[in-house]
């Protein structure tokens, strides 16, 4: 297996103007819509960041020969959802930060 770099090694591409869009379509129109709009958005940084695909598949790969928790060897679908699931825990943060969720959560 080719050396990977470490996933925080790989830096972020921020796009301040499109985390405003997709926050104010979860106010607006919910989770389910948020994340259907997230889906594309997460598509082409999966597509054009060959680091995190790298990155996130050695992640995955550890994790089945550790724990077999995906049941088989993990492929390019399994990457996209990694990224999928960790670009959705960004509303998250974002709610955290507004006041959106009690602090005891």
């Amino acid at each position: 297996m080719s050396r990977v770099r470490h996933w925080a090694g790989i830096g972020e591409n921020t796009f301040v103007a499109g985390i405003s869009l997709l926050y104010w379509v979860h106010r607006l129109l919910g989770r389910r819509l948020f994340r259907l709009c997230l889906a594309p958005v997460v598509a082409g940084y999966w597509l054009a960041c060959a680091p995190a695909r790298a990155a996130s598949l050695q992640y995955l790969r550890r994790l089945q020969a550790h724990s077999g928790a995906l049941g088989r060897e993990p492929g390019a679908r399994h990457s996209y959802r990694h990224l999928l699931s960790f670009a959705d825990t960004m509303l998250d943060k974002l709610l955290a930060t507004a006041g959106r969720y009690p602090m005891e959560r």
